[in-house]
């Protein structure tokens, strides 16, 4: 697996450990695309009554959310935020409003600022 899988991967376990989050999302159900621009593969992240997981593709995505690989490692690890990534352009969230603000508290819940 790559670097990228296996962060999503401990996001998605840290997502499911946190109560607090299993609470505010038990009746979010979206399916997340995790899209690195410099490598050719894609990642899924389906979040379903407040449960976390990495998950083959399963639909059309709710959620995308692209840049490059170092990046997105960078932000779903916890090691940096996502604003000025997002602000410069280097990271792209394509979703409704609503979802994009979602997954932003979800990962300050996590990794804390």
């Amino acid at each position: 697996m790559s670097a990228l899988g296996d962060t999503l991967g401990r996001f998605a376990e840290a997502c499911s450990r946190n109560q607090r989050l299993q609470q505010m999302n038990r009746d979010w159900d979206r399916l997340i695309l995790v899209q690195p621009d410099d490598a050719d593969d894609q990642h899924w992240v389906r979040y379903h009554e407040g449960v976390a997981a990495v998950v083959a593709k399963d639909g059309d995505p709710d959620l995308i959310v692209e840049g490059a690989s170092d990046v997105l490692v960078s932000i779903f690890s916890g090691a940096s935020t996502p604003t000025e990534p997002y602000m410069s352009g280097d990271l792209r969230v394509r979703g409704s409003q609503d979802d994009v603000m979602r997954l932003d508290v979800i990962a300050l819940l996590i990794w804390g600022e």
